[in-house]
C-alpha cells in the first residue's frame, strides 16, 4: 500500500522477475526475501516468518528450506497461498 498525503491508501502491486535477479548475483534467499517482503509487508514481517520454524516445513525454517530447488518451490507456493488468502 501506498500512503498519500491526504490519508488515502492505493494498493501496489510489484513484478519481480527472479531469473533476472539471479544472473546479477541475488541469490534465491535473497530473492525469496523480497517475495516475503512483498506478501507481509514489511521485512520485519517476512524476516520473522522466514526464520520461524514451520511444522509444514519439517519444523524447519521457510528460509533453510528453500536452499534446495525443491524447497525453494514449496516456500514460493506457501507464500503463494498466502498472498491470495488460501490456507498454507
Amino acid at each position: 500500500m501506498v500512503h498519500l498525503p491526504d490519508g488515502r491508501e492505493l494498493p501496489v502491486t510489484v513484478t519481480i522477475d527472479w531469473s533476472e535477479l539471479e544472473q546479477v548475483g541475488i541469490s534465491c534467499p535473497d530473492a525469496l526475501l523480497l517475495r516475503a517482503v512483498e506478501v507481509f509487508g514489511s521485512a520485519e514481517k517476512a524476516l520473522s516468518w522466514l526464520d520461524t520454524p514451520l511444522i509444514m516445513f519439517s519444523g524447519q525454517t521457510p528460509r533453510r528450506t528453500a536452499q534446495t530447488e525443491e524447497g525453494r518451490s514449496r516456500v514460493l507456493g506457501v507464500l503463494f497461498d498466502l498472498e491470495h488468502g488460501f490456507p498454507a
